[in-house]
Order: C-alpha cells, then sequence, then structure tokens
C-alpha cells in the first residue's frame, strides 16, 4: 500500500483532504490503517461481551442462568452509564494538545487488551460448579472495566474521522470502517467456535478447565494487538491544539470547555437535531436486534443453533449494507442515507412482526439488516460533516453519550409492554415507534447548514 499523499486515493479519495495546520494531507495507507482497526477491536465485542464470554460467565463461573444474566447485565448497565458521563470530557481532553487523543486511545487499548487477557484466568472451582464468589466479581470487574475502556476508546476512534476524509468521501470511509467491523469480529468468532467446538465438531484446544473457552480471551487479546498496529504506527492526528504553555490544560479545563459546548449546542442546530433522532432510531435499533434471539426462540420457536445463524447472517448482511451505502451517502449524503436506512429497519422490523413464521424472519431479518450497518456508520459520518477536526473528541463524545445514555429504554419498554399483554410481537411495537420518531426527527437536519457552521469554525 503506497502511503504516497499525490497517488490516487483508490480507498477513499477525497477532493480536498481535511488537514490540520502543518499535517500532511491523509495518505491512501492512513485510512486503510484506520478501518483496519475496527476490524481488529471487534473482535471484543462479538466474542468477549456478546457470545462466548457472556455465555460462559452465566452457565460456568456463575452456573445460574438467572443470577448470571443479571450479573451481566448490571455490568453492560454500569458501563453504558459511566461511558454516558465521561465520553465527552475524555474527548475535551483528547482535543486539548495535538497528539494526546492518540495517547488516550492507545492506553484505553491497553487496559481493554490486558482486562481481556486477564479475563483467561477466572474458572469454575472443582467439584463446586460454578466459580468461587471471589472469582466471579474478579471477572464482573474485568468485564466492566474492559468493556468500559473499549467503548471510550471507539468514541476517540471515531474522532479521527473528520480529519481522515473530506466531506465528500467520508461516508465511504465510515462506511468501510464498519463493515471492517463486522468481517473482523465474525473471522475472530470463527475461529473462536473452532476452539470452542460447536455440534459434532471436536474443539481445537483441550477442554480441561474449560480452557477451550478461556482460551478464546488471549485470541481475542491478541486479535486486537495485531491488527490494531497500523492504526497505531500510520494514523496521524489532526485536530487539537499546538502545545502552548500559557493555555489552560488539564480535566478542569476540560471540563469547562465541556460546558461552554453544551450551552452553545443551540449553535448548531443540525448537529443538535442529528444527536436527538440518533437517540430514538439508535436506542431503537440496538434493542431490535439485541432482542432477536429472544423473539425467534420465544415467539418463532426456532433453536439456539438456528437463532446463531440468523445472527451471523444478520452480520454479514450488515456488512454489505454498510459497505454499499457509503458510496451513497456520499453521493446523497448522510442524512438521506440515515433517512433510508432506518425507513429499511421500519419495513424489516414491520414484516417481522406481521409475519412471525421461521421463514419470513429469514426474510425480515435480512431487510431490516441491510439497513443496520448504514444507519450507524452514516450517523458518524454525518457526524464527521458537522464537527471541525479541533473538537472532533469532544463531539464524538457527546456522540457515544447519545448513544448510551437511554439504550435501557428500547428493552425496558420491551419488558413492559411483554409483561402487560404476554406478547413479544406486541414487545417490538413500541420499538418501531422509536424508529419512527428517529426518522421524523432526521427529516430536519439541514446537512449543508450544518457542513457550513463546521467549516465556520475552521
Amino acid at each position: 500500500m503506497n502511503d504516497e499523499p499525490s497517488e490516487p486515493e483508490t480507498l477513499v479519495a477525497p477532493t480536498t483532504s481535511v488537514s490540520a495546520d502543518d499535517v500532511p494531507p491523509p495518505t491512501r495507507g492512513e485510512r486503510a490503517a484506520w478501518a483496519l482497526f475496527d476490524f481488529a477491536n471487534s473482535a471484543f465485542p462479538t466474542v468477549i461481551v456478546t457470545f462466548v464470554y457472556a455465555t460462559y460467565f452465566q452457565n460456568v463461573l456463575v452456573g445460574d442462568e438467572v443470577r448470571g444474566s443479571s450479573l451481566w447485565g448490571g455490568s453492560m448497565m454500569v458501563c453504558g452509564l459511566v461511558v454516558a458521563v465521561t465520553a465527552p470530557v475524555v474527548g475535551s481532553l483528547g482535543d486539548q494538545v495535538r497528539g494526546r487523543r492518540m495517547k488516550i486511545t492507545l492506553a484505553l487499548s491497553a487496559v481493554t487488551v490486558l482486562c481481556t487477557i486477564l479475563l483467561a484466568w477466572p474458572a469454575a472451582a472443582p467439584g463446586l460448579g460454578h466459580a468461587e464468589e471471589g472469582v466471579i466479581w474478579l471477572a464482573w470487574i474485568l468485564v466492566t472495566v474492559g468493556n468500559t475502556c473499549f467503548e471510550q476508546m471507539f468514541a476517540l476512534y471515531n474522532s479521527f474521522l473528520p480529519g481522515l476524509g473530506d466531506k465528500a468521501t467520508v461516508g465511504r470511509l465510515s462506511g468501510i470502517g464498519w463493515a471492517c467491523g463486522y468481517v473482523g469480529g465474525l473471522l475472530c468468532l470463527a475461529l473462536s467456535l473452532g476452539m470452542v467446538g460447536i455440534g459434532e465438531h471436536e474443539p481445537w484446544v483441550t477442554t480441561e478447565g474449560d480452557w477451550n473457552v478461556r482460551s478464546t480471551c488471549l485470541l481475542v487479546a491478541g486479535w486486537f494487538v495485531l491488527f490494531s498496529l497500523p492504526f497505531f504506527s500510520k494514523v496521524r492526528e489532526r485536530g487539537g491544539h499546538e502545545p502552548d504553555p500559557g493555555r489552560e490544560v488539564g480535566l478542569l479545563a476540560g471540563l469547562k470547555e465541556l460546558g461552554r459546548t453544551l450551552r452553545k449546542l443551540r449553535d448548531y442546530p443540525d448537529l443538535l437535531r442529528l444527536l436527538i433522532a440518533r437517540l430514538f432510531y439508535n436506542d431503537a435499533l440496538i434493542a431490535i436486534f439485541g432482542l432477536a434471539a429472544l423473539y425467534m426462540t420465544g415467539t418463532l420457536g426456532m433453536s439456539i443453533g438456528d437463532a446463531m445463524l440468523v445472527g451471523i447472517w444478520l452480520n454479514v448482511v450488515s456488512a454489505i449494507g454498510a459497505w454499499g451505502f457509503g458510496y451513497l451517502d456520499d453521493k446523497l449524503g448522510g442524512k438521506a442515507a440515515i433517512l433510508l436506512s432506518v425507513a429499511i429497519i421500519l419495513v424489516g422490523t414491520t414484516m417481522a412482526i406481521l409475519l412471525p413464521t421461521p421463514t419470513w424472519f429469514w426474510v425480515s431479518s435480512s431487510i431490516a439488516g441491510i439497513g443496520l450497518g448504514p444507519a450507524q456508520s452514516s450517523s458518524r459520518s454525518l457526524m464527521a460533516r458537522f464537527v471541525s477536526p479541533r473538537r472532533s473528541g469532544e463531539f464524538y463524545g457527546l456522540f457515544a453519550l447519545t448513544g448510551k445514555a437511554t439504550t435501557w429504554v428500547g428493552p425496558g419498554l420491551f419488558t413492559l409492554v411483554v409483561g402487560l399483554t404476554g406478547s413479544q410481537r406486541l414487545g417490538l411495537v413500541p420499538l418501531v415507534v422509536m424508529l419512527a420518531v428517529g426518522f421524523v426527527l432526521a427529516l430536519g437536519i439541514d446537512e449543508r447548514r450544518g457542513m457550513a457552521l463546521a467549516e465556520a469554525e475552521g
């Protein structure tokens, strides 16, 4: 891969690159390294948080499905609350001095990797049927700290986007990165399932002491380190401020800057509308796809194995959607891409409610899956069009806040309606309403005005 900026940029070809002061324009190699970092880090949420370790924690370490799921859900809730509160502050700290954002990203990644390595240690006590109480809580703390650092890191990773592509190509770059994330997570999951063993296939490693499951933590850590090296070695930081001894920096300065930004958010009406709209449609789509397995096994009577196959297929479809919509994003704009992807999810979810059979669910989930990746990647790219590289860390911290602060609402509404009606189909209705509200709010975004305000800020 050639790093000469003068050569045609086939990954994402900007006409005028966004750079800061004397930092050279971004190269094709930098953009590829940025996208590869998504490939690297997605192994953690896929294998640890969603599929393999989550099941191991619940069924082996805790040994009680009810208590295990409660503890795991509590960990996710604590992580979400901490990230929602602290991500904007961490982003502001990263913007204070050029180069600090990359250092903080590296530190958070290192903690995530360390926690992942240490997760290979907790095991069930011989003859007890589950782990000792102290071991359970050690695993809980490691998962919570590792996941919190991961989410903080991902917010900062997103903040590099405005400096790597111009307004005409940032959609493709975001879509490519998001698609790479799906691919990386799926490949690492496939290797993990080979290590664990699935169905009639024997595990690749010994099952003594559940090492076949525990060792997947080392795979994830190694995967993260290996594929993140290009990001930390190639990507230059754009934005931030040059070191200035007379300029106030530190936590207090970051809090003051964040306070000023929050007070001035009304001066960025389209960015604010994007954040509010995302509160609705992002929370809804996370809940819909997070609850899909319950719907498949509960309402449709599908087996856990079939539910996992659908989940893997959804990741494939979402990756294709994110990649393809990236080009549509640049051609029609981020707003149009968001509206179309949310509309597609609405259609797919409505079909799943009206046609509750396993065969039709494959169809409806495939339709909804096409919109899943683009709804997230286009939100990220539209945000990049609305912020200056100088303050992208802070604004992407607010972006992370809107992605985490209210994620309990969707599952909460689903649980409430199911409890009142006894129907999972009706439980999905409030989520469809949330998607529709997000769609309507996004209609009011003026993309040109938002871009003009970002350009004026410099």
